[in-house]
């Protein structure tokens, strides 16, 4: 509406400019007609332009009208909705180990582990035997891995194992009871999770990756990614048989989507300054307590752990000038003098 607003103006600024030779007077009459009838010709518009807005918005609007479309606002559909914070129901587990660590790794998991707040499941590379039978409630659900020898590739992977942890995510994400989920949280089975550290983690969206002091396949992706990246993982296997460990099969997979990975400092960190989100490889540490077995001492720090996650095993170090004292202080682990 504007732009025919200026092309008239030019027309009349025109007209006038061919007529200027006719002399003073003549320029007057002109300036007169030129003025009324621009104003003439924007009140005209703007009669219009009204006319049509209170008749846009008092037409009723279906679905099919073409005329309303343009002013509707139609969201996508998504199982999940984030009209509230995320908390543990939206955190889906999947938890990767075999009948052979399972008994003894078993504990690492059930210190944690809340069978009726956390969801998700432990994947075992064989269905269990009579010993491990009936399953205990204090355990994660057990679900069997799909036979990762049907896979084209798998002649080729130069590691078998590695390959089965990285399918583990499709096989949780075909399970189909993902209602509410928002982020698939992976880990093997001697990972120590510090749950409600790790919620406050994802609800900042954050992916968790590299810069860690172990390995263990520690990462959690969202749904949406989840979902995007199922159909393509035997893809990516077929594309790299030659890499030995499943996070760096993810970080390439996710590579040739395009997705960045953020780090999240905590997870799987030696000693971070951020809140502590997983212990891991407990198989290969000292106990935490010098008293203690590692089994107890791993109970002790989950006690601590029911107080104040937060602040659980970061340090702090205080100082008191008059008498030239130190204080170093890990809250729920050690206290120096």
């Amino acid at each position: 509406m504007h732009r025919a607003c200026d092309r008239n103006e030019r027309a009349y600024l025109h007209q006038f400019q061919t007529q200027n030779h006719h002399g003073s007077a003549m320029l007057e009459d002109v300036r007169a007609i030129t003025t009324f009838s621009l104003g003439k010709f924007l009140v005209i518009p703007g009669l219009a332009l009204s006319f049509f807005y209170t008749f846009l918005y008092n037409l009723p609007c279906h679905k099919a009208s073409d005329l309303c479309s343009p002013f509707e606002v139609i969201w996508s559909s998504s199982p999940i909705t984030t009209d509230y914070p995320t908390n543990v129901s939206h955190i889906k587990f999947v938890l990767v180990g075999s009948l052979k660590t399972w008994k003894q790794r078993r504990a690492y998991t059930e210190a944690w582990w809340g069978p009726n707040e956390n969801r998700g499941n432990i994947f075992l590379d064989s269905p269990p035997s009579e010993e491990f039978l009936p399953w205990p409630e204090t355990s994660p659900h057990f679900q069997v891995n799909e036979d990762a020898t049907k896979v084209a590739v798998y002649p080729k992977l130069a590691n078998p194992f590695e390959a089965r942890i990285f399918r583990s995510v499709l096989d949780s994400f075909r399970l189909g009871d993902n209602k509410d989920v928002r982020w698939f949280v992976m880990a093997d089975d001697d990972t120590l999770f510090f749950v409600d550290n790790l919620v406050e983690a994802v609800i900042s969206n954050f992916l968790f990756f590299f810069d860690m002091a172990y390995g263990g396949a520690g990462y959690a992706l969202s749904y949406s990614l989840v979902e995007e990246l199922a159909p393509l993982m035997d893809d990516c296997l077929d594309r790299y048989p030659f890499m030995h460990t499943s996070d760096y099969l993810s970080f390439s997979c996710l590579s040739d989507l395009g997705i960045g990975l953020t780090v999240e400092r905590g997870m799987l960190s030696s000693h971070p300054q951020s809140p502590i989100v997983t212990l891991h490889h407990f198989d290969n540490i000292d106990p935490l307590s010098s008293s203690k077995n590692r089994t107890e001492s791993m109970d002790h720090l989950m006690e601590a752990a029911k107080v104040d996650q937060s602040r659980l095993a970061q340090q702090t170090i205080c100082y008191h000038r008059p008498k030239n004292w130190s204080f170093s202080v890990s809250w729920g682990y050690s206290a120096h003098l």
